[in-house]
């Protein structure tokens, strides 16, 4: 397994870790978005970014939210683009740069566990998720998830759909040629990757996968899992001196998380006072809906607050090199820049030179003449991925604590640029808050036990795009 090309050994940086390292925005996982991927602006900042690769498939895998809201309500233009991005990965596409290795192997969904392997649900090899496609998607099931109607009729069936595109992006980012590429990438986890490739910096982001996602996209008030953390840390502590740095990202705050807004449209304009909360929350996007009291989310806070101290606690106690990890804190970060419960403070706000002001709120959008951005900003349309400006956000965020590590100042990270680069911020769809009122709508009659009335506007077409969106969203993550 140790059959690594010289030009790949021993990079100034890697990146491990789940989607908020891949750069996934709006439950979607394109190249564009892979280039605004906090791993990557931390890379050009520190003036290695031309040694530093991340995945640019040709195709978004799958889904791809933004564009199909775009198209809405043409459905047989969604679909037409669904049936090509299929083909893409069915044909199991090489990397159109000729790389055998890339230096974010980020894959989105990834736990603790995932990222070495052992007792993995899918388990991150490009073979085990190989094995997973030959032996769950027939040829017939191939076809019929390329057609719209056929992918929503999948979903509704029980069909897997964010385990599907977990393996379609774990072959690719693991092993960019395919069954011709090296042992090493066929069969390496993330972790036994970077033990081979020894990069004198490792960047991580995992942990959201086991507790934090599902408090932010389904409101559920769950234990923290800690299956392979400890696992993990050693593996980790156990990579070769070269690795001489260690940068571990804690969990962010979810109460800060834009999905989880006031049951009360707009009453983030009348905000509670700081540290409290609002009276009921719910999940403005999501596959089913859900709402809870503010005391649950409170408790929420407090259950990350405390897994991120018991992280730093662990990683001190597990660890024989515990000088190589460096904890960034992200809790912090989102902490500071809550404007959802705070939003008359500008502080909490990110201000560009056009005076737009990005905000945690949940994306709002509004149709012509009107400013097509009108609140939010800092999180995609799921509202539990950043945008480009938030990943910039938190690549600042992790260039401190290099700074802070190695005594060393750090540049600033230009978010007016990235404003600029990402598509959702500079020009937003015009549709998205008809679309996202109305998936609300959908949702809340299921969560009554009722069924929408399918004949009454675009309800009909509205389920159809939205249904495997969200559907993707219980394992992109």
């Amino acid at each position: 397994m140790s059959n690594v090309p010289a030009r790949y050994l021993n990079p100034p940086m890697m990146a491990i870790g789940d989607s908020l390292y891949q750069g996934v925005r709006s439950l979607t996982i394109r190249a564009d978005m892979m280039r605004l991927a906090a791993p990557l602006q931390v890379a050009e900042a520190l003036g290695v970014g031309a040694d530093f690769s991340v995945p640019q498939p040709k195709r978004p895998i799958v889904i791809d939210m933004e564009r199909w809201i775009r198209d809405f309500p043409d459905l047989q233009a969604i679909s037409k683009a669904l049936a090509a991005n299929i083909a893409y990965w069915r044909g199991m596409p090489k990397s159109p740069d000729g790389r055998a290795f890339f230096e974010n192997i980020s894959i989105a969904s990834a736990e603790f566990v995932g990222l070495y392997g052992e007792n993995a649900q899918l388990g991150l090899t490009w073979q085990k998720a190989h094995d997973w496609l030959e032996a769950k998607v027939s040829d017939d099931l191939w076809k019929q998830l390329g057609d719209l109607d056929g992918l929503v009729e999948a979903v509704q069936d029980g069909f897997d759909l964010a385990t599907f595109v977990m393996a379609l992006n774990t072959r690719f980012v693991l092993n960019p040629q395919g069954p011709g590429g090296p042992d090493a990438a066929k069969t390496a986890t993330p972790v036994e990757q970077v033990a081979l490739r020894k990069p004198s910096r490792l960047l991580v982001n995992i942990g959201s996968n086991n507790g934090l996602y599902e408090m932010g996209f389904e409101v559920d008030l769950v234990d923290f899992d800690w299956t392979g953390f400890d696992t993990l840390i050693e593996r980790l502590d156990a990579l070769p001196a070269e690795v001489e740095h260690i940068y571990w990202n804690g969990l962010g705050k979810p109460s800060a998380i834009a999905n989880l807004m006031p049951v009360e449209y707009l009453a983030f304009f009348d905000t509670p006072r700081p540290g409290h909360y609002f009276d009921n929350y719910e999940n403005r996007f999501g596959f089913t809906y859900k709402a809870a009291k503010g005391d649950i989310v409170k408790e929420m806070d407090q259950r990350i607050a405390k897994v991120n101290a018991e992280m730093q606690e662990r990683i001190r106690s597990k660890a024989k090199t515990p000088d190589r990890f460096h904890v960034v804190d992200l809790y912090a970060l989102l902490e500071h820049y809550d404007a959802k419960h705070d939003f008359k403070n500008t502080r909490r706000k990110v201000v560009m030179p056009n005076n737009k002001r990005l905000s945690n709120v949940f994306v709002e959008t509004s149709p012509w003449p009107l400013p097509a951005l009108q609140r939010g900003g800092l999180f995609g349309l799921d509202g539990m991925h950043l945008s480009g400006v938030g990943y910039g956000l938190m690549a600042q965020t992790v260039l401190a604590a290099i700074g802070k590590a190695e005594g060393v100042s750090m540049p600033r990270i230009d978010l007016a640029q990235l404003y600029e680069e990402d598509s959702l911020l500079d020009d937003p769809p015009r549709d998205w808050s008809y679309l996202l009122w109305l998936w609300l709508a959908i949702r809340k009659a299921w969560a009554a036990g009722g069924t929408p009335d399918e004949s009454e506007g675009d309800v009909k077409a509205g389920k159809a795009l939205m249904m495997p969106v969200a559907a993707a969203g219980r394992r992109v993550r």
